[in-house]
């Protein structure tokens, strides 16, 4: 005889609905979620990378990322535009505390837009000691093949990296990728881009000649969207070369304290500048490295 359908499998009640939205789970507490897909976007020198990396770092090393709780675990980064850069920033952020050994890079070139090359990058998860809570694929355009403004390209990709990659794992998946050449408010390519993911983070930088990022959440599918997450990038010096000259990289520091200044005129006026500046350099003696 046949089976009975399971009712329960398909069809939720209301307060069904409301436990299981209790139970959303949270990479970092209230912004990215567990178990998601999503995208961090800006132009070119907006230091995405940056803030990127200080995410990865900060679940892998177990700490608070925008003063936000984080699930520690695992990550796992792929540096499809090259790993020599990396390394030395994974060094100045760890400022002199070694390298947590569950932070694991990927340096080859995958086209995550093919078949195989998704399943060997699966396989190549299954085989880490722990599988990571985070995989950050850096960039889009390095580890895609179709045309971006195509609707069906763009969900493809991001189809087979959500069942393929995010969904056996139970992962967060963040991809990095560029803003739209005349729309630096939104990604690059298609619009399906923002159908199909989970939240999306951007980042923007007000002044050039500054070393700061905004990020801003523009979609959160399980949450508040939260503006106005400042972070000033900090040159670290961590050696010197056979030329004994300093060896260095940017590391991007969340800065709170000065947020609701920024947050009230982000270009600022020259009082505003002058007392964010007094500011950072007052946490910079309170927090030093």
């Amino acid at each position: 005889p046949e089976e009975p359908l399971n009712v329960a499998a398909y069809w939720k009640t209301i307060d069904q609905l409301g436990e299981s939205t209790k139970n959303i789970k949270w990479l970092v507490k209230h912004l990215i979620p567990a178990d998601s897909m999503g995208m961090i976007f800006g132009a070119s020198g907006t230091f995405k990378s940056f803030l990127a990396l200080d995410l990865c770092l900060s679940v892998a090393n177990g700490k608070a990322w925008t003063g936000r709780k984080t699930d520690f675990g695992a990550v796992g980064y792929m540096a499809a535009e090259g790993g020599a850069g990396i390394y030395k920033r994974i060094v100045a952020w760890q400022n002199g505390i070694p390298p947590p050994n569950r932070f694991h890079v990927c340096t080859v070139p995958l086209l995550l837009s093919a078949k195989d090359e998704v399943a060997a990058l699966r396989a190549s998860i299954i085989a880490l000691p722990e599988i990571p809570k985070l995989i950050v694929i850096d960039t889009l355009s390095q580890t895609f093949a179709g045309d971006e403004n195509s609707s069906s390209d763009i969900a493809s990709y991001l189809r087979m990296i959500n069942s393929e990659i995010r969904e056996p794992f139970g992962a967060t998946v963040l991809v990095i990728h560029h803003s739209g050449h005349s729309a630096s408010e939104r990604p690059r390519g298609s619009s399906a881009i923002t159908a199909n993911v989970d939240f999306l983070l951007g980042c923007f930088r007000s002044n050039p000649e500054a070393l700061n990022a905004r990020l801003e959440v523009t979609k959160q599918k399980d949450g508040d969207k939260v503006k106005g997450l400042y972070f000033d990038l900090e040159r670290r010096i961590i050696g010197k070369d056979e030329e004994n000259e300093e060896i260095s990289s940017l590391v991007a520091v969340y800065h709170d304290a000065v947020a609701s200044i920024r947050e009230s005129n982000d270009a600022g006026n020259k009082y505003e500048v002058l007392i964010m500046k007094l500011l950072t350099e007052a946490q910079g003696a309170n927090h030093p490295g």
